[in-house]
This record gives structure tokens, sequence and C-alpha cells, in this order.
């Protein structure tokens, strides 16, 4: 299908829209709205005005390296500390059983590799606390 050649109006409030959350960078705007505010451009300082500052912002941001801290300790460290729930002994009791009898759950569901059950079941009973 063909574009229309015709385009409506940009106005100032838009062109403010797009300026601030697009940036400086003609190539970063909306392509329809692109020609209609490079020519609404050339006629507002006011624009001009605020897309010389959003070109300073989009400068500071290109810039911008942030540290990346990717240590699972630092990430850990950083989350709020959860309360501990008291356990009653139902609760234990689930804990210390649940592990085997998902191991031989599984062992029995997996009746080509018997051992596959057993093993899940006593890697989850060692791995509670």
């Amino acid at each position: 299908m063909k574009k229309s050649s015709f385009q409506k109006p940009l106005s100032k409030t838009r062109a403010q829209e797009i300026l601030n959350a697009y940036g400086a960078d003609p190539e970063r705007w909306p392509e329809d709205e692109r020609q209609s505010l490079i020519q609404l451009l050339a006629q507002s300082p006011e624009l001009q005005a605020l897309r010389e500052t959003g070109a300073l912002l989009d400068g500071l941001l290109d810039e911008w390296q942030p540290k990346l801290t990717c240590s699972t300790d630092t990430l850990i460290s950083s989350l709020p500390a959860q309360p501990r729930r008291k356990q009653n002994w139902p609760d234990q009791l689930a804990a210390f059983f649940f592990p085997g009898l998902y191991g031989l759950a599984t062992s029995h569901t997996c009746r080509d590799t018997p051992d596959a059950g057993i093993y899940l079941g006593s890697l989850g009973r060692a791995t509670r606390r």
C-alpha cells in the first residue's frame, strides 16, 4: 500500500513529547512524524532549545558506563532479611519424609532407570535443613 503524501500538522505538545521520549537524534523519532517534527523545529526556537538540552542529555547517557557487579554474594546480601518461620512437628515430619517419598514415586514411574528416583529422593533429603 502506498503511503499518503499528506501529513497532518504536528502540535508543539506532541513535538515536546517526542523530544522528551526519544531524544535529540532524528533517527530515533517515529518515522511517520519525523519530517513534520523537523519542519516544526526549524520554526520554533523553544523546540530548538529543548532539542539542544536533549542532545546534552543524550551525550551524558551515551558516555555513562554503569558498574556491573554480577556477584551472587552481593545479590544475596542485598536482599532484605526474611523472618524465619518456626516449624511445628508436622512440617518437620513432612520435610523429613517428602524427599524420600518423592524419590520412591519417581523410581516407580521411571521404570527404565530405577536409580534415578532414589538419587532424586536422597538429594532432596541431603539439602534439607
